[in-house]
């Protein structure tokens, strides 16, 4: 009995020493799935999830050693929990815990993130995510705009503006965009109103600086003696607009004294064509009236006269036709290029002047017509300008007038005088 007993004893010792042991290996085996687990996550494992230390796991360890910088030596449970906080963390050294820990960082998806995006610290990565805000230029520029919020920084952006002082300076002056307003305040202009204006007058001017040096290539002097005295009177250091638009006034003038002269010489010849007409008709009529022994050929020969004759009149008819089209063409593109050099020189009462003989030339002359109300508006503004001057010294006299007259009376009554 007592051998029986000690027998089942020995085999119960048995067992749990067998437990023992595959416990103990049960947790050899987690302590190095949660190591290659850990590893993995890291980098430095790429291997199957076993629990066995095979090469891979020795040299997945021997890595994560030289990478954190500890003591080579077997791991103990202690080692693999900081190995589980660093896979945790993310970070793949020491180095690398070290750089992201002195800028704030405690993960090294954060530090990634914040890197890639250009933030120096974890702070302003922090404040710039609850902003809503994931680069730092973008961040920086609203940390500096004035803006409340970033919706309110991002709109003002795409209108071009970085501040919202900026912003607000363009609205009070009616712009709507940075660009605008950059433009006026560069003009000099006093309001919208008048660097609208401005604008108009600059753009027209291109329009026509464009238009004037291809009339001029084309030889149409009176297209291109107006269009380049509105342009080369806005664009005075331009010298191709300069140089053109003496061109055109020079050759324009010639046009027009050449066409004079032609027109002239037209209407002598086209009297005297008249007159030997007349000549041949009247030869042919005493012919009709004459005795039959004028020959046929005669008769012939002198309606064949009337016949070139009258041909003549009709091509010198039609020759000072087309001369008197150009004198009128040439001399209303005169007219034009003074009506726009009196405005580009603000002469506003020659401007008037120049713009209503455009106009009564060629009454379908919009721009004439635009240039003459601008005229007549600031010829009524300068004489209201000059009426207003005029009150105003009449009012200085009169004031130093009063102030003489109470001094002399002052005077007088401090010699003692009485009225």
């Amino acid at each position: 009995m007592r051998e029986g007993a000690r027998q089942q004893q020995i085999t119960r010792e048995r067992e749990l020493r067998q437990q023992e042991i595959y416990r103990q290996h049960e947790a050899q085996l987690a302590l190095i799935r949660r190591a290659q687990t850990a590893l993995k996550e890291l980098g430095f494992y790429t291997m199957a999830i076993d629990g066995q230390v095979g090469p891979g796991t020795r040299r997945a360890i021997g890595e994560y050693i030289r990478a954190f910088e500890i003591p080579d030596r077997p791991l103990t449970e202690d080692d693999i929990a900081v190995l589980e906080r660093h896979a945790q963390a993310g970070f793949r050294s020491l180095a690398e815990t070290r750089e992201a820990q002195a800028r704030g960082f405690t993960t090294r998806r954060d530090w990634k993130a914040a890197e890639a995006a250009g933030f120096p610290n974890a702070r302003e990565w922090a404040t710039a995510r609850r902003a809503g805000v994931a680069d730092y230029q973008a961040w920086r520029g609203f940390r500096n705009s004035g803006f409340a919020g970033f919706r309110e920084f991002e709109q003002a952006q795409t209108r071009g503006f970085e501040t919202r002082r900026a912003l607000e300076r363009a609205e009070r002056a009616g712009f709507e965009t940075a660009q605008d307003y950059a433009a006026f305040v560069e003009s000099g202009a006093p309001d919208r109103d008048t660097f609208e204006r401005q604008r108009e007058r600059l753009d027209a001017a291109r329009r026509a600086g464009e238009t004037c040096l291809e009339a001029v290539s084309e030889r149409d002097w009176p297209s291109a003696a107006p269009l380049c005295q509105q342009a080369a009177a806005v664009f005075r250091n331009d010298d191709a607009l300069i140089s053109a638009r003496a061109t055109a006034d020079r050759q324009l003038d010639l046009m027009i004294a050449e066409t004079e002269a032609e027109r002239q010489r037209l209407e002598r010849r086209l009297e005297n064509a008249k007159d030997a007409l007349s000549l041949a008709e009247s030869d042919l009529d005493n012919l009709a009236q004459g005795s039959a022994e004028d020959s046929d050929e005669a008769r012939a020969e002198a309606e064949a006269m009337r016949d070139q004759l009258s041909r003549e009149r009709e091509d010198l008819a039609q020759a000072l036709a087309n001369a008197d089209a150009g004198l009128e063409r040439a001399e209303r593109g005169r007219l034009r290029a003074t009506c726009f050099g009196e405005r580009e020189a603000q002469r506003w009462t020659a401007a008037v002047a120049a713009c209503t003989a455009a106009l009564n030339a060629d009454p379908g002359d919009d721009e004439s017509a635009e240039i003459l109300a601008i005229a007549e508006a600031e010829r009524e503004a300068e004489r209201l300008r000059a009426e207003e001057e005029r009150r105003a010294i009449s009012l200085r006299n009169a004031r130093h007038d009063s102030t003489q007259t109470i001094t002399a009376l002052d005077n007088f009554a401090t010699a003692g005088g009485a009225f």
